[in-house]
């Protein structure tokens, strides 16, 4: 039994977390600081002007997240936020087949960007408003 689990990699996972969050829904409300761990984000090289305005903006996607978890963004909710960039209204049980990323552009777009098909958000830099 436990080579049929490892094939999915199922062992991996309930060793890894407690049983009620793999095999029941455990429906409790998303937190800011999951969202912030669950994006990783790709930025430029260090010591340029892009990878500083990327610092900058990463910091605004960290504290808007915070405000939307405070309900201080109200009606946006951490759930609308992960439906938005990964098309689902949960974090799944497992995780995600590819991790999430944080990609940013300079173009003159204004607002955020989602690419649900590959878990990706991106955002604009320097600028980043959603508030």
């Amino acid at each position: 039994m436990i080579e049929g689990l490892q094939t999915f990699g199922l062992v991996e996972a309930i060793r890894r977390n407690p049983a009620e969050e793999i095999f029941i829904n455990s429906s409790r409300p998303l937190k800011a600081t999951e969202i912030i761990e669950l994006f990783v984000p790709t930025l430029s090289p260090r010591g340029g002007n892009q990878r500083r305005e990327e610092n900058r903006t990463l910091g605004f996607w960290r504290d808007w997240l915070v405000n939307v978890e405070g309900g201080l963004c109200a009606p946006v909710t951490l759930e609308m936020v992960l439906v938005f960039t990964s098309g689902l209204d949960s974090l799944p049980p497992l995780g995600f087949d590819t991790t999430p990323s944080l990609q940013f552009h300079n173009s003159q777009r204004p607002l955020p960007v989602a690419n649900t098909w590959m878990n990706c958000g991106i955002v604009q830099a320097p600028t980043f408003g959603l508030v």
